[in-house]
């Protein structure tokens, strides 16, 4: 139980991580990018193409958002348990 608890709070840590660094990470690439496509063009870009860029980019962040929360979360009932744990051995 020990050993699941460890590894549940080092797998969700990892999660919340790369979900806190790669959500930020896509919407700006993908703002850079729907601005780029933008100004590379000869006409002014419509209002449409620049708002379905910019709201798939938005989309990316929006979709990891919970997934860093509840992994956080968890992560964070596991140190709550082990340290419950822990303490509860050092008595007995």
């Amino acid at each position: 139980m020990k050993n699941t608890t460890h590894r549940l709070k080092s797998v969700s840590g990892w999660i919340a991580i790369l979900c806190i660094f790669i959500g930020p990470l896509g919407t700006v690439y993908t703002m850079i990018k729907a601005f780029r496509s933008a100004s590379e063009t000869s006409r002014s870009p419509l209002p449409d193409e620049l708002a379905r860029d910019i709201n798939y980019s938005l989309s990316t962040t929006v979709a990891l958002m919970p997934v860093a929360i509840i992994a956080g979360l968890i992560w964070f009932a596991c140190r709550l348990r082990i340290s419950h744990t822990a303490r509860g051995s050092k008595t007995k």
